[in-house]
């Protein structure tokens, strides 16, 4: 049987312990969560206006989410699954269409093929990602 102040010591234990391991992962590389496949328009839609970092050649560059829509002429379950995507990055350093692992803090890393849409502007270079699935 455990005493009052066995069971308090033990919480105090696990709270420390539990404030401690996140700091130390903070440090390794996200895994991915959830596999880019499974992820619809929705995970994307709830992450506007967040950075998703990409490395590219010893280089890192922060991309803005700033647009999700699904495309035209999809019904609302088709929507889910055939998407795009409008990032927002630095006009000095503008990246090559290809495909990137990008790291967001929610999704962890996601292997995405991005394509540099428009002229980079003085402000900012725009990239799209499409998603068209089939059902299945």
């Amino acid at each position: 049987m455990h005493t009052r102040r066995k069971f308090l010591r033990d919480c105090s234990l696990a709270v420390t312990a539990a404030g401690i391991a996140p700091a130390a992962l903070a440090h390794q590389p996200m895994p991915t969560r959830m596999p880019v496949e499974r992820l619809g328009l929705a995970h994307f839609y709830g992450q506007l206006n967040t950075n998703f970092t990409v490395r590219s050649g010893g280089q890192t560059t922060a991309l803005l989410l700033v647009e999700a829509n699904g495309l035209p002429g999809a019904d609302a379950s088709e929507g889910e699954r055939s998407f795009s995507l409008l990032f927002h990055g630095p006009a000095e350093s503008p990246l090559p269409q290809d495909t990137y692992v990008l790291d967001h803090p929610v999704f962890g890393g996601l292997p995405i093929f991005i394509v540099p849409v428009g002229l980079a502007v003085a402000t900012h270079a725009r990239y799209e990602a499409v998603f068209n699935r089939m059902a299945s």
